[in-house]
């Protein structure tokens, strides 16, 4: 123990204990802060830049939502897309160490359009459930939007054909093709199968597809820039299968197309 010379140092030595222990009554007795509560949906994404809460909040909704499936799909040149009013969700692995600079250039350029979300731990299908997450929460707020998912995974197929059938408009592509001008993104049954209609009736009986899979074959060659997803496909052979130029029996198509209805090549409505 120091030694007190003086009263003097009895004094400040005193006066010195007094300021501690007033210190430590203060920090017990401090009151403990509120936290902020924290936004509807939280972006979580340890590993990348600017961690911050992915609002749905914003004055002005996008007229387009695109959700990259970057596990699947890493090729990803977001300067092909020629669209206003969209946003972008890039959905990252947590085994996806290393983005390509020019990627993460584009993104920076497009600003606050793209969110990055960074997904933790590892399990089946781990990505693809946050990618529905986010699909399921944002259309509650945006139903009229178009939702568009960047994936070559079918298993999203089922859940795009759910959402039409409640009026939400939604499809999976497998490239950006679709998204570099400014037409819509959807298109009715009649418009595509008019397209169809006009290719079969100016082609050679014996080249037409003879039997469905065929038929599925062709239309998804002829109308590959409409990224048609396999349930869009579907419902376009019904809607073929309906009209009486096209039969359907016995697992073979027959055609009765009329060679004076035949249309120029020149008038195709594409």
């Amino acid at each position: 123990m120091v030694g007190f010379t003086n009263e003097l140092d009895i004094l400040e030595e005193g006066g010195f204990c007094l300021r501690v222990l007033e210190f430590v009554d203060s920090c017990l007795h401090k009151p403990t802060p509120t936290v902020p509560p924290k936004s509807k949906i939280q972006m979580i994404s340890p590993d990348l830049p600017n961690k911050t809460d992915a609002t749905l909040s914003d004055n002005t909704i996008p007229t387009t939502i695109l959700f990259i499936d970057y596990e699947n799909i890493t090729q990803v040149r977001l300067s092909t897309i020629q669209r206003s009013n969209l946003k972008i969700y890039i959905f990252v692995g947590c085994t996806q160490a290393k983005i390509p600079f020019e990627l993460v250039r584009e993104a920076h350029q497009l600003g606050a359009s793209v969110e990055w979300i960074g997904v933790e731990g590892i399990g089946p299908n781990a990505l693809d459930f946050h990618i529905v997450f986010y699909l399921g929460q944002i259309s509650l707020q945006s139903p009229t939007s178009n939702y568009v998912i960047l994936s070559r995974d079918r298993g999203f197929d089922p859940l795009i054909q759910h959402l039409d059938k409640l009026g939400i408009s939604c499809k999976r592509i497998d490239n950006l093709e679709i998204l570099s001008h400014q037409s819509d993104l959807t298109h009715s049954q009649e418009f595509l199968a008019d397209i169809v209609f006009a290719k079969l009736e100016t082609t050679d009986p014996k080249s037409r597809p003879k039997t469905k899979p065929a038929l599925y074959k062709y239309i998804r060659s002829l109308l590959a820039k409409y990224q048609l997803s396999e349930p869009e496909v579907e419902r376009l052979l019904d809607t073929l299968f309906e009209n009486e130029n096209i039969d359907k029996s016995k697992g073979k198509i027959s055609y009765k197309f009329s060679p004076s209805e035949s249309i120029s090549p020149l008038n195709y409505p594409w």
